[in-house]
């Protein structure tokens, strides 16, 4: 999925009242204990404390990370939220081209 497409994604499903975000984190490699150099004072080999780490070194991991959309945890929730979720993913999914042709 493109990253416009998910957006307009992200704004179907929110029409049909799912909370739904993009990800609200940077990337693991992307935190400053990384980016920073931190991680340097914690590591344990001295092969890892030389490791530098630049803050776009892994394309394939940012590439599938733009395609992620962030739902809410379910820990506890009823069968009627779980079914409107799914019922909202599936006629989202289902006009998928007749949403993106509509624009």
């Amino acid at each position: 999925m493109h990253i416009d497409d998910r957006d307009l994604f992200i704004k179907s499903l929110q029409a049909e009242g799912c909370e739904v975000t993009l990800p609200r984190y940077p990337l693991v490699h992307q935190q400053p204990l990384f980016t920073e150099g931190v991680f340097s004072t914690i590591a344990r080999s001295e092969k890892a404390k030389k490791r530098k780490y630049e803050v776009h070194s892994l394309p394939i991991t940012e590439r599938f990370n733009q395609e992620l959309i962030k739902l809410p945890s379910f820990p506890q929730a009823e069968r009627a939220l779980l079914n409107q979720y799914a019922q909202a993913f599936t006629k989202v999914v289902s006009a998928w081209d007749e949403i993106k042709n509509s624009l």
